[in-house]
């Protein structure tokens, strides 16, 4: 299967964005009042969907993504993707294993002219990360808390 960003340049902009880790790097691709959902959670303005990303970074600084599939329609893009990295800091209440580790979605965007207006997303993220913490070997010092 050919990759999506090779036949789409907008999907290039995107995916260089995401793997960039950069924050800012959304600046020239989001409108001001976008909104981003993402399993059940909203947050609306281009800071605020800035902020839900740099918290994906702090937790996987080394995160990378892979774009597997495409589907565009009207002012609409479909994605399946693929993310891997090593989880190094806290996320939403998980605690970090140093591990690697990789997780799925499908992410709807609704462009307006050249911009993303709103963002639907959907990953087994916290899944993976909860799976990751459940699964990690003890360190002595976690050990030794526990008696």
């Amino acid at each position: 299967m050919p990759d999506p960003t090779e036949t789409n340049p907008y999907l290039r902009k995107v995916l260089a964005a995401y793997n960039s880790r950069r924050t800012e790097s959304f600046d020239a691709l989001l409108t001001e009042d976008c909104t981003i959902v993402r399993d059940g959670d909203e947050a609306r303005g281009r800071e605020a969907v800035k902020r839900v990303l740099g918290a994906l970074y702090g937790a996987v600084p080394d995160l990378e993504y892979r774009i597997n599939d495409a589907i565009s329609a009207g002012d609409k893009i479909a994605i399946r993707w693929e993310g891997r990295g090593t989880f190094r800091g806290a996320y939403q209440g998980v605690p970090p294993t140093g591990s690697e580790f990789s997780y799925a979605g499908i992410t709807i965007y609704e462009k307006r002219g050249d911009l993303i207006a709103r963002i639907w997303v959907s990953t087994n993220l916290l899944e993976q990360l909860r799976r990751a913490s459940v699964l990690a070997p003890r360190t002595e010092s976690q050990a030794d808390a526990v008696h």
